[in-house]
């Protein structure tokens, strides 16, 4: 009875170890993201100018959402304008062939169609094993697709694509772009104001 008594007392005090040890690193990555989000802000806000162009702020934030998460290449998708913007990722061979044969914006409206709420990002890894998009003649990639919008004002999507199936995107990569779209659509934002403002001057 006393030996019992000291195994389960020992097993529970085991057991509550690992959980604030997992707990303990659980909040330490959390903290770690954060911190990274904060960086990621101030970095945006310290490297663009209200007085640049709109298209030269979104492609230098775009650049930098390439560096953090690696994709093939991304598409924006500007609300109201029918033409996407695509750009390729600079460090990967061959990077032109990274959108050969894919109708982007076919695969970027079946994306769409997925979607429920259209201000709720979305991660689609490995693409053609759902059934609206099936038979596309896709490429069998991962596709994560963030709105950019503020408030109830939407400006776009940016849609991140990678073609190697088993590089996978993940909710930290999700986290990351939230952020870098949230900073995109104040900047947008704030340029379309400082332009209405010059026009009245």
């Amino acid at each position: 009875m006393l030996f019992r008594s000291f195994v389960e007392t020992m097993s529970y005090l085991i057991a509550e170890n690992i959980y604030q040890n997992y707990e303990i690193r659980n909040l330490t990555e959390d903290l770690s993201l954060r911190l990274e989000e904060l960086s990621l802000i101030y970095e945006i806000s310290d490297n663009t100018d209200i007085n640049n162009s709109i298209s030269r702020t979104i492609e230098y934030i775009v650049r930098k959402s390439i560096d953090l998460i690696n994709p093939h290449f991304v598409v924006w998708e500007r609300e109201g304008e029918e033409n996407h913007v695509i750009y390729l990722n600079d460090f990967i061979e061959e990077k032109k062939s990274a959108i050969k044969g894919t109708n982007i914006k076919a695969l970027c409206e079946r994306i769409k169609d997925m979607k429920n709420d259209t201000v709720l990002p979305l991660i689609v890894n490995k693409v053609g094993k759902y059934e609206n998009l099936l038979g596309t003649s896709f490429y069998d990639m991962n596709v994560l697709n963030v709105p950019v919008v503020s408030g109830n004002k939407s400006f776009g999507t940016l849609n991140f694509f990678k073609r190697d199936p088993k590089n996978l995107f993940l909710n930290d990569h999700l986290k990351l772009m939230e952020t870098i779209a949230k900073s995109m659509a104040n900047i947008i934002k704030n340029g379309e104001l400082y332009q209405q403002i010059q026009n009245l001057l």
